[in-house]
């Protein structure tokens, strides 16, 4: 029993160790995405011939397409909306979208790159549709140097990769303006002034926000450990 709760303690710890890393890295070194997005690197592209007989209208290729796509668009819909219903409503919107404008795809290109750039499109033009007054953030004019106080620690690179999961439940917990600019900065590598004038504000605005994003999840990550070190002191405690 005490082995086992020793590797338990030392498990905990040693992913909390790795959280930390990567996360700080990503909120800090400004690194361009998360280890998660270039999964579709590695993923089996679909067939030409599944691709053609979609465009012609073959619902069991739409369908199969649809699966191929399932994966890849609800987690970048996870990552924009706040709950489940809401991510898988949008992500049926952007299929629809890819399947009307499949004719449009070349087969040379990469095809998750592509479904990938529908799916945030098709977000940010929801976004902007559901825009309402209350909803608008309250914000200073900041400088263009007015975040680099957030940039000043020096981290090791980290090999490991951290779970898709772990960031979408700190994103969702973002003000809704802040996560999608933090989405469109970090995750799909837009600079502001494309992210400006994609939500409609100011290039300083857009700065303002992912500074506000990058604050946040610092302080998420900080209890997380801290909440942590009290369950590592109790596991101590009984040892």
């Amino acid at each position: 029993m005490e082995k086992q709760s020793g590797s338990v303690q030392k498990c905990r710890a040693a992913f909390f160790c790795i959280f930390a890393n990567v996360l700080f890295n990503l909120l800090v070194l400004h690194l361009p995405a998360l280890p998660g997005s270039a999964k579709s690197h590695w993923r089996r592209m679909p067939k030409p011939a599944l691709i053609q007989a979609a465009r012609k209208g073959d619902r069991r290729a739409q369908k199969e397409l649809f699966a191929y796509c399932y994966d890849l668009l609800m987690g970048v819909c996870m990552r924009y909306e706040k709950d489940e219903y809401q991510a898988r409503a949008m992500l049926n919107m952007a299929f629809l979208k890819i399947l009307k404008n499949l004719h449009k795809y070349s087969l040379e290109s990469p095809f998750d790159a592509w479904a990938r750039r529908i799916a945030v499109n098709t977000l940010i033009d929801s976004y902007r549709k559901q825009r309402r007054e209350h909803e608008k953030v309250m914000y200073v004019d900041f400088s263009d140097g007015a975040n680099q106080h957030l940039a000043g620690v020096d981290y090791n690179e980290v090999e490991q990769t951290l779970s898709r999961e772990a960031v979408e439940q700190m994103l969702q917990q973002l003000p809704e303006t802040a996560r999608r600019g933090f989405n469109l900065y970090v995750m799909e590598g837009y600079k502001h002034a494309e992210i400006a004038a994609l939500l409609g504000f100011t290039e300083s605005t857009s700065r303002w926000h992912l500074g506000v994003a990058r604050k946040q999840l610092k302080a998420m990550l900080q209890r997380a450990m801290a909440e942590e070190q009290v369950i590592v002191r109790t596991l101590k405690s009984t040892l």
